[in-house]
């Protein structure tokens, strides 16, 4: 028999069952009860910048901003014309996730830039970072996610335990232009790589970032003089079991 919806839990009527209480209730709905769940499509008319957002710019009013009429939505972090190392970052004001053993957590953003092997690039959780967009990549700042160094477009994976960051280069490269979807988990003790949602790398959790909140966070800065780098990130995902 074909299925008309909507689907919903069971009806445990007025048994003592675990998640008796949901009886009913159009399933998934409860689960936000057992995951924190943050997602961006970028489909709004305004950035948030004071509540949601916090928005760092380097050297000119390079603000991230929303893409017009661009498929599906997308934020867009653009940099000054042929002017190097310049461009800009967003991140959320409160970071409420954390990275550790035995915490289930879940993260994934598909992003672009204009030119893959000139510029600098970041996207992940972090903690809060200031100045400009390049502090999120400096030693010390605690974070997990996929970064690109200027000069190559191979993508790196990078946790940083609040003291110094390691980086695995991964054998997968982004192109000009070209979007890829960029994730990782906690498993374990572990957090797993993802690119295009295959997996390619498993990382020990380092015991010291355990403590630190972190937030979603997306920076990229411009690697030479010519034309006008930019980069777009059409959504981005975490969740976090409670």
């Amino acid at each position: 028999m074909k299925s008309t919806g909507p689907h919903i839990n069971p009806d445990l009527g007025g048994f003592d069952r675990p998640r008796a209480l949901f009886s009913k209730m159009p399933i998934g709905v409860d689960q936000l009860c057992d995951y924190a769940v943050f997602f961006d499509d970028f489909v709004t008319s305004v950035i948030n910048v004071t509540d949601t957002y916090l928005g760092t710019v380097v050297d000119t009013s390079q603000e991230p901003l929303l893409g017009t009429d661009l498929e599906n939505g997308q934020l867009k972090l653009p940099s000054a014309a042929t002017t190097d190392n310049n461009g800009s970052s967003i991140q959320m004001v409160q970071t409420s996730f954390l990275v550790k053993s035995g915490k289930k957590l879940w993260f994934e953003a598909r992003v672009k830039v204009s030119d893959a092997d000139q510029g600098e690039m970041f996207i992940g959780l972090a903690e809060n970072f200031a100045t400009n967009p390049e502090a999120v990549i400096v030693d010390g700042i605690a974070r997990v996610g996929f970064e690109l160094v200027d000069g190559l477009a191979t993508i790196n994976t990078v946790i940083d335990d609040d003291t110094t960051p390691t980086r695995t280069v991964l054998s997968s490269s982004m192109a000009d232009d070209t979007f890829v979807k960029l994730g990782f988990r906690t498993d374990g003790g572990h957090i797993r790589f993802y690119v295009n949602r295959a997996l390619v790398s498993t990382q020990a959790i380092p015991s010291a970032i355990a403590a630190i909140t972190l937030g979603p966070a997306f920076m990229h800065i411009s690697g030479n003089a010519t034309g006008t780098h930019s980069a777009h990130m059409d959504y981005w995902l975490a969740v976090q079991e409670r």
